[in-house]
C-alpha cells in the first residue's frame, strides 16, 4: 500500500493513501465519496466533497481562490461569481456540526486555509 504523510503544521498531519485524505479527525475517501469526522459521516453534495479533498491534500497550507475556481469549474460546470464562497460556508457547517476539530480559514484577498481548529 503506497502511503504519503507529511506533517502540514505542528499538530495538523496530512496521510494520503490511493485517494484518501486524513486530516485531524476527518478522513475523505474519494473512492466511495465518504467523509469521516471523529467518526461521523458528513452528509456533503458532490461540488461540496470536491472543496473539502482540494482543501485536504494541501492542509495546513493557503489554497488560493482562483485554484479552487479552476479544479472545481473542470467538472464541466460553469461557477457562478459566489460559488466559492458558498461551497466554503457549507463545508464550515458541516465540519462545524461534526466537531471535527478543523477550520476553514479565509485568507483575505488569497484564498483559504484548513487548518486545525483551535480550541478557546
Amino acid at each position: 500500500m503506497n502511503t504519503i504523510s507529511t506533517t502540514a503544521s505542528t499538530s495538523t498531519i496530512l496521510a494520503i493513501d490511493l485517494g484518501k485524505y486524513k486530516c485531524v479527525a476527518c478522513v475523505l475517501d474519494e473512492a466511495t465519496g465518504e467523509v469521516r469526522c471523529s467518526g461521523q459521516h458528513l452528509d456533503l453534495r458532490l461540488s461540496e466533497r470536491r472543496l473539502l479533498a482540494i482543501l485536504m491534500r494541501r492542509c495546513g497550507t493557503v489554497v488560493p481562490k482562483t485554484a479552487l475556481e479552476e479544479a472545481l469549474s473542470q467538472f464541466g460546470r460553469e461557477l457562478s461569481l459566489n460559488a466559492v464562497e458558498v461551497l466554503v460556508s457549507r463545508v464550515r457547517k458541516a465540519l462545524g456540526d461534526a466537531s471535527s476539530g478543523l477550520a476553514i480559514e479565509t485568507v483575505r484577498g488569497v484564498g483559504y486555509l484548513l487548518r486545525e481548529e483551535v480550541q478557546q
